[in-house]
């Protein structure tokens, strides 16, 4: 078996000065997680077209599968073609200042089939023209790079964020990983909780995480429980760390509440938060001054600054709201196509949901997450040039089912829209997009 794995590195990769390691690979295939590593491999730079002369993107070619240290993986050449999404792809460099940020193209060949009718594994004669098999070849497509590449994104920005966390406890910031979530957990919860290494406990926790899943349900986690991403706060404590807390009192301090603001300049200040953190996510931080790492930064603080204004209005509105109008539900939910551009998506439906019935919902999802908005009768909403990279599924969480007291969009009832889900279920994809 033969693989073929296209990276791109956070900067410039020189074979003379830096070596790459290779750890180990793994796949999910027929709904099995599957390691396996090469005997024989090889490194170069990818050069094409669009990248041309460009050395931060690294070829790794290996083959003869190492089947001394995983002797399961010869099982795998049996389901290529159920192969689903990759688990694992342990490649790095000796440098620190050197690592990848994403996955862009993952290959399997295989020359050897698997005989129905016999336990063997076949080597095909590629070379006789009456041979009936001529080996097999899976790409991953983007959507089944996606939730790697997520984490992977996770993953450097917990290294980062570490890294500043160290330097402020040496230095006794005012500011830093533990102060900036602890305000945003009082922030939703005030009843003074305080801890002084939350930071800690959260990277290591997403760490000690062995699969895609266990990250994302970490991630999951974070967010009901603090009412923002991950990835956010992650990016507030590398920007945010530092001696002095008058930027955080400014932020407090600042917000004011203009009763001429309507609910749809709201919409537009939310839009514009939405493409700022958008922006942060999906634009590369080149490090440079004068280049895009002080665009993001920039960024960040807009997003920062609307989000902030915004919970006050809310805050404020739901003060002088009764409590007892809000009974309506606003559910939202995510596109995310396979070069992880994002498009949140939202409806507002009658009624409030209860805990049991959110979960029957999730657990209707196509592995507890992914669904097809229209077979429900929810809005879908991805971007207007249709692409490769494009697919029909969406994102839906448990924590993403927020009151409201806004007017329903949809005229069905908590029941009618739990039976829609539970009809869905395991049918989500229509014959023409499973083809």
């Amino acid at each position: 078996m033969k693989c073929k794995v296209s990276m791109r590195f956070n900067k410039e990769v020189d074979f003379k000065k830096v070596s790459i390691h290779v750890g180990n690979f793994a796949v999910t295939a027929a709904g099995q997680k599957y390691f396996f590593d090469f005997k024989k491999t090889n490194f170069r730079y990818v050069y094409d077209v669009v990248y041309e002369d460009d050395t931060v993107f690294v070829l790794y070619e290996g083959e003869e599968l190492d089947l001394e240290k995983y002797p399961e993986s010869l099982s795998l050449v049996r389901k290529l073609d159920k192969v689903t999404k990759l688990e694992a792809c342990d490649i790095s460099a000796d440098d620190a200042t050197i690592y990848p940020v994403g996955v862009f193209g993952f290959v399997i060949e295989s020359t050897y089939f698997y005989s129905e009718n016999s336990t063997d594994y076949i080597e095909c004669r590629s070379n006789d023209p009456d041979s009936p098999k001529k080996g097999f070849k899976i790409e991953l497509l983007s959507d089944a790079l996606m939730g790697y590449n997520n984490m992977l994104t996770i993953k450097n920005l917990i290294n980062k964020a570490d890294a500043v966390y160290q330097e402020a406890k040496e230095k006794n910031y005012a500011v830093d990983g533990d102060t900036i979530l602890t305000k945003q957990i009082t922030s939703i919860n005030n009843d003074g909780y305080f801890s002084s290494y939350i930071f800690k406990s959260i990277v290591e926790k997403w760490q000690e995480a062995d699969t895609l899943q266990e990250k994302k349900q970490v991630e999951r986690m974070f967010r009901l429980f603090c009412g923002f991403s991950l990835s956010e706060y992650l990016k507030k404590c590398i920007f945010e760390t530092g001696e002095d807390t008058s930027y955080c009192r400014e932020k407090e301090s600042s917000v004011f509440i203009d009763p001429s603001v309507t609910d749809e300049m709201k919409n537009k200040l939310q839009h514009l938060e939405d493409i700022a953190n958008e922006t942060s996510d999906e634009i590369w931080d080149d490090d440079k001054e004068n280049g895009t790492s002080e665009i993001l930064k920039l960024c960040d603080q807009l997003a920062d600054k609307i989000h902030t204004y915004l919970d006050s209005a809310n805050s404020s509105k739901a003060r002088n709201t009764d409590i007892g109008s809000s009974k309506n539900t606003k559910i939202y939910y995510l596109y995310r196509d396979g070069s992880n551009y994002k498009k949140p998506n939202s409806i507002v439906v009658p009624g409030r949901y209860t805990e049991e019935q959110i979960q029957t919902i999730i657990s209707c999802l196509n592995e507890g997450q992914w669904f097809v908005p229209h077979k429900v009768g929810f809005p879908e909403e991805k971007f207007e040039e249709e692409t490769e990279a494009e697919h029909p599924w969406f994102e839906l969480y448990a924590c993403d089912f927020y009151e409201t007291s806004e007017s329903p969009q949809l005229e069905k009832t908590p029941d009618e829209i739990v039976q829609l889900f539970l009809q869905a279920k395991d049918n989500w994809l229509d014959l023409s997009q499973m083809i």
